[in-house]
């Protein structure tokens, strides 16, 4: 009996009530939404401000109103995935899958403000054999101008990754080429397709590669299409919103941005809508309540110390459930998470206060069988996981709590800092909130962040 339910806490997925899957990058404006409050002046800012979005039950809206700069925005950043202009290729982090997707919204800010195309960025570690751009989960950027110039090439059969060794040695070339960034420190860089390729992220057309005596002298005339570096775009101070959103907020354009970029594939949307219907749960009661408790490496005193976060039990992430359910009425929660203990805690206490409960445990679980649980980063160094797997695992998360009515986490984790960004960006409303440890934040790999533990790389 044991063995069936954690079997069902794995496999049982929310249903997308609101909307079927295949318009999931789509929500329009006008749609019913349930403890929705409009966009305004004085709210864009407010998670920067507070680590919690409490609203009065007062201001909520069933149809929130459209949103002009939104469909401006989008208007742009579709003209510019078909207008193939001054292409470039964005490279990212290589670590946790919440932390790449949030190191690519600084070139997709770059490729808004210089009016460029940004290709389909790679996926680093969490490729495999016959999928190596971030369109194994969602859609491609720039489809016409990716087939124009032969990217991703194909690759027949999976591709050896490169040892340990190897990865550790070209991951501290690019910090020592980063590092000598000065200046216009986001000027491409030829010689990081060698880099590309030997981290298994990418297979670089050669038809891209110049022939550049040393790798000073590579500007944007002498590659076919060059890179760019998200660590290299921290230093040109294109943090801002462009002046034609300056007045919509960071957090705003944030959300904007990631909702564009992670806009799911047809694949993404039938692997989750098929699991959604065989858990029979498109009928979830609303207004639905979004959890999300990490723990795995997370709970580590080293991560501790450097994320400014602590591994709180499940009982504080339940203490807000109850408390947004006494004031916004919430019938329903789903829960991801990754760890089984969590799940198993989690049903005892939605049985105990008659809600119904919807869990998803990542496969494999981050914390399974060790203490303590391994660094993430590790795990990927060593190929110590179905990297893949995993990152759809994520995906899926990211699908589901972005379709919920209401949040409760730690904006500490990109994850949860990407899913409520997705929610807001999605509904077109801003939703109510918590993060147990922090203010929202994005300025990667920059220690902006502020959590009640101390400042964090956010």
């Amino acid at each position: 009996m044991r063995r069936r339910r954690r079997a069902l806490a794995t496999t049982a997925f929310l249903p997308l009530l609101a909307a079927p899957l295949a318009r999931e990058e789509a929500l329009p404006p006008s749609r019913h939404q349930h403890l929705c409050v409009p966009w305004t002046t004085p709210l864009r800012e407010a998670l920067t401000r507070s680590n919690a979005f409490l609203p009065d039950p007062a201001a909520f809206v069933s149809h929130p109103p459209v949103d002009a700069a939104a469909e401006r925005l989008r208007r742009q950043l579709r003209r510019l995935g078909e207008s193939c202009r001054a292409p470039f290729l964005p490279i990212g982090g290589t670590n946790a899958f919440g932390s790449l997707v949030n190191a690519l919204v600084l070139p997709l800010k770059f490729a808004v403000a210089s009016n460029r195309t940004m290709l389909t960025p790679p996926l680093g570690a969490y490729a495999n054999g016959s999928c190596a751009t971030l369109a194994c989960f969602y859609r491609p950027l720039a489809p016409a101008c990716e087939r124009a110039n032969g990217y991703p090439a194909p690759e027949p059969g999976p591709r050896p990754g490169p040892s340990v060794v190897e990865a550790l040695v070209v991951k501290q070339e690019r910090r020592r080429r980063t590092k000598r960034c000065q200046g216009a420190a986001a000027a491409p860089r030829c010689d990081d397709y060698e880099a590309i390729e030997a981290l298994g992220e990418a297979t670089i057309p050669r038809g891209w590669r110049a022939a550049v005596p040393r790798p000073d002298s590579c500007d944007e005339t002498s590659c076919r299409v060059p890179t760019l570096q998200a660590s290299a775009l921290k230093k040109i101070g294109v943090d801002p919103p462009p002046a034609a959103y300056a007045t919509q907020g960071g957090f705003w354009f944030v959300s904007q941005l990631l909702a564009h970029l992670l806009r799911p594939s047809d694949a993404t949307r039938r692997r989750v809508g098929r699991r959604a219907e065989a858990a029979g749960l498109r009928r979830a009661p609303r207004p639905l309540l979004g959890i999300h408790v990490r723990r795995g490496d997370s709970c580590r005193e080293v991560q501790e110390a450097t994320k400014a976060r602590r591994c709180s039990p499940f009982a504080e992430y339940w203490y807000h459930a109850l408390a947004m359910r006494a004031r916004y009425g919430i019938r329903s929660v789903f829960l991801a998470t990754d760890d089984p203990s969590v799940v198993d805690e989690a049903r005892i206490a939605a049985t105990t206060a008659g809600l119904p409960l919807y869990a998803m445990l990542a496969n494999p679980p981050a914390s399974a069988g060790t203490a303590p649980p391994p660094l993430w980063d590790s795990v990927l160094a060593r190929r110590g996981v179905d990297a893949s797997s995993a990152a759809a695992g994520v995906v899926d998360d990211l699908v589901l709590l972005g379709r919920c009515d209401a949040y409760v986490g730690k904006f500490t984790s990109n994850l949860d800092r990407i899913a409520y960004s997705l929610l807001a960006a999605r509904s077109g409303c801003l939703k109510p909130v918590v993060s147990l440890d922090s203010l929202w934040c994005h300025d990667w790999s920059n220690r902006v962040g502020q959590s009640i533990f101390g400042s964090f790389v956010c």
